[in-house]
C-alpha cells in the first residue's frame, strides 16, 4: 500500500458529482490514488455528505466513500483542537482547510485538494499531492 493521502472535501465532491465543474480533475486525483491509503478527516467527511443528505442519499454516499472508494475516517484525537487552531492561524486557512492540513501533519501524509488556498499551504508544508509527480 502506498503513502497516506488526506483528502479535502472538494476532491470527493467533484468526483462523486458528475455535474460538478471540477468533476474531471477530481476523478483524475481519485484514479491517481488507487493503491494508496486514502484518509479523510471526520469533519471533512461530514462536509462531503451535506449535499447528499439534502437529497436523502447520505447513507449510500457514506457507504460508497468508506467501502467502494476505500476511505478511512480520521477521528479527532485529544490534541486535535489545539493543532487545528494553530494551523488555522499559522496558514490563514478557513477552518475546514485547517482541519485537513492539521490531520495530514499528524499522519505525515500528503494532501489531495482542488482548493487554491489549501494547495498553497500544503505546498509550503511539503505535503501537496500532485497526480503526475510520481
Amino acid at each position: 500500500m502506498g503513502p497516506l493521502i488526506v483528502f479535502d472535501a472538494c476532491v470527493l465532491i467533484a468526483h462523486l458529482e458528475a455535474t460538478d465543474a471540477l468533476h474531471q480533475r477530481g476523478t483524475e486525483i481519485m484514479r491517481a490514488t488507487i493503491g494508496r491509503q486514502r484518509r479523510i478527516p471526520s469533519l471533512t467527511l461530514a462536509e462531503v455528505l451535506i449535499g447528499f443528505e439534502r437529497r436523502g442519499l447520505a447513507e449510500q454516499a457514506f457507504l460508497d466513500i468508506t467501502g467502494t472508494l476505500r476511505f478511512a475516517e480520521i477521528p479527532p484525537d485529544d490534541r486535535w483542537t489545539l493543532r487545528v487552531a494553530h494551523t488555522r492561524v499559522k496558514y490563514g486557512l478557513r477552518l475546514p482547510d485547517a482541519v485537513v492540513l492539521a490531520d495530514a501533519q499528524r499522519l505525515n501524509a500528503q494532501i489531495a485538494t482542488l482548493d487554491t488556498a489549501l494547495a498553497q499551504a500544503a505546498q509550503a508544508d511539503g505535503r501537496l499531492f500532485t497526480p503526475h509527480a510520481d
